[in-house]
């Protein structure tokens, strides 16, 4: 399996420490850049349901 990913870093995005705010502008950035590359984006989460259900919340 190969992984690549060619985009240019966007200074100021997705940078500020605050998680969920992060994760917004990085997901909007992600989507953004696929759309201009016409292609696609998976993300798969394995294990999941070991997450503290507790801990996600602030």
């Amino acid at each position: 399996m190969e992984l690549s990913i060619e985009v240019d870093a966007v200074t100021g995005r997705a940078d500020s420490g605050d998680l969920e705010e992060d994760l917004i502008h990085l997901l909007v950035e992600l989507g953004q850049a696929a759309h201009d590359a016409r292609s696609g984006v998976v993300s798969l989460f394995d294990e999941i349901q070991f997450l503290d259900h507790a801990a996600s919340k602030p």
